[in-house]
């Protein structure tokens, strides 16, 4: 693939990271700097609580 368009894929790819918004709270526990992860706004802590083996405790209870 030529030098340029692989440039051009890394920099595309870069514009789409998730990037951190230090002005959004944590949809779980309230912490300002938080990611946009799908419809989620969660923080660096709470978004590795909820990829753990026991994520179960963190889920939030809707009363359902």
């Amino acid at each position: 693939m030529p030098e340029d368009k692989v440039e051009n894929q890394e920099a595309k790819a870069a514009s789409q990271a998730v990037r951190v918004d230090e002005n959004v709270a944590c949809e779980t526990c309230g912490k300002f700097g938080v990611y946009k992860l799908g419809d989620q706004f969660l923080c660096l802590e709470c978004y590795e609580a909820a990829g753990s083996c026991c994520a179960a405790e963190f889920v939030k209870d809707d009363g359902e």
